[in-house]
């Protein structure tokens, strides 16, 4: 008997021992599970890219220290995308706010970028052009010769292409390969609209064969005047009197291009500086004195300038440059229109816009010319303008006259029944 009741005190002993460990255990385990179990929610919350949410530490120190290392990660993540995305968004701006096109593409040859400008000029939509290939994405083989072309080089390249759309574009494209490792992983293609530079540059290069011209006639014929005389003409009262007519107009044709040229020079500095010394002015006098500077030459040809002009109409202008361009334009229909016909000037309001408008009864104009009439020194009939004594600048004095104002010059022309050359410029300025 007692040996029996000693076994059952050791076996009731070991149970509750053994209970008591397992008691023991479970609090141990639970005090370490659920941190570790907070520990993985958080960080996979931090995986889906909740970087904002932070967590709590547990009392053991281990596991302390593994949330506050967590913790650290997060915040140095969170600050890290957060510069990233700046930085990504600044990128989008800049490159939204550029004037030249650019577009990147891979080393095989599949878009990765492309900005507003670029997408505009290739009429292409940004979001679906990317990861496409650039024959996909871009309608326009000299651009995708030009990007494999600049993939092989492995180097800066620069080349000018020409696009024909409703009008000719001049484009320069800049490629600039992107390395990544010493390897070519893409180019970088910077795309400028040289189109108007273009423009600009034929239009000077003619400017000075023009000039060069204009001023050579009459000086070869005033030096040709003078051999002659020294060679004996002057012995011939006749002929040195014929001679010496004909070095005065060539003279006073000089003295008119080296003033429109002047004031030409001054009207697009007052234009550039924004200088143009402007009042309210009533139109009627203005166009009256220009009527009458014209009245001698419309005379001589039997011809009559008939002006239409309220008497209350009134704008913010330059008194004198309107004056000159509408002599020049009132000039102008004289000569091109036949004898003993009528030239109508007219001024009205239109929607807060001054219209100033010269009539003609001449041939009217081919409309090849109508894109050039008022660049300096292009004459329609160089014969004809030069019989009359005409520089080439008149019209071009018109047009930067009304652009001096903040306005714009138009004609409307028929072959055969006459031309009307109109000034818009806005009532106040």
């Amino acid at each position: 008997m007692g040996t029996l009741e000693t076994d059952g005190g050791l076996i009731g002993i070991a149970v509750f021992l053994v209970g008591f460990g397992v008691v023991l255990i479970f609090f141990a385990v639970r005090r370490v599970a659920i941190p570790i179990e907070t520990l993985r929610q958080g960080a996979t919350r931090f995986a889906q890219g909740k970087l904002d949410e932070r967590l709590d530490e547990p009392d053991t120190t281990e596991l302390a220290s593994l949330s506050h290392a967590l913790n650290h990660m997060a915040a140095q993540l969170d600050d890290r995308i957060r510069t990233v995305e700046r930085q990504r968004e600044e990128q989008e701006a800049v490159l939204a706010a550029m004037l030249e096109g650019v577009l990147a593409v891979d080393r095989e040859g599949q878009v990765i970028m492309i900005n507003s400008a670029a997408a505009r000029l290739f009429e292409v939509d940004r979001e679906r052009a990317k990861g496409r290939t650039i024959e996909e994405a871009v309608r326009n083989t000299d651009i995708h010769n030009f990007v494999h072309f600049t993939l092989r080089a492995a180097q800066p390249v620069e080349r000018e292409i020409i696009r024909y759309e409703n009008q000719e574009r001049v484009l320069l494209l800049r490629g600039t390969p992107i390395l990544e490792a010493g390897d070519i992983a893409g180019v970088v293609i910077v795309i400028n609209d040289v189109t108007q530079m273009r423009r600009l540059e034929v239009t000077r290069r003619e400017f000075v064969a023009n000039a060069s011209h204009e001023l050579k006639t009459p000086v070869t014929a005033i030096k040709g005047s003078i051999e002659t005389l020294r060679e004996g003409a002057m012995a011939n009262p006749r002929d040195a009197e014929r001679f010496l007519d004909m070095m005065a107009r060539q003279a006073d044709y000089l003295q008119s291009i080296i003033e429109d040229l002047l004031s030409l020079a001054r009207i697009e500095q007052a234009s550039e500086n924004n200088k143009l010394a402007a009042e309210r002015q009533q139109l009627l006098p203005i166009l009256q004195d220009a009527v009458e500077a014209t009245s001698t030459s419309a005379e001589a040809r039997g011809q009559k300038v008939v002006l239409t002009c309220s008497e209350e109409l009134s704008a913010t202008i330059n008194p004198f440059l309107i004056r000159q361009a509408v002599i020049n334009l009132i000039d102008n229909a004289c000569k091109y229109s036949p004898e003993r016909t009528q030239v109508d000037v007219r001024a009205e309001l239109e929607d807060k816009t001054l219209i100033i408008s010269v009539e003609d009864r001449g041939p009217g104009i081919a409309e090849k010319h109508l894109p050039r009439i008022f660049e300096r020194f292009y004459r329609v009939e160089a014969s004809r303008n030069r019989k009359y004594g005409g520089t080439g600048l008149g019209l071009a004095i018109v047009k930067h006259a009304a652009l001096a104002h903040g306005g714009t010059t138009e004609v409307d022309t028929q072959l055969g029944r006459g031309s009307t050359f109109s000034i818009r410029i806005p009532v106040d300025r």
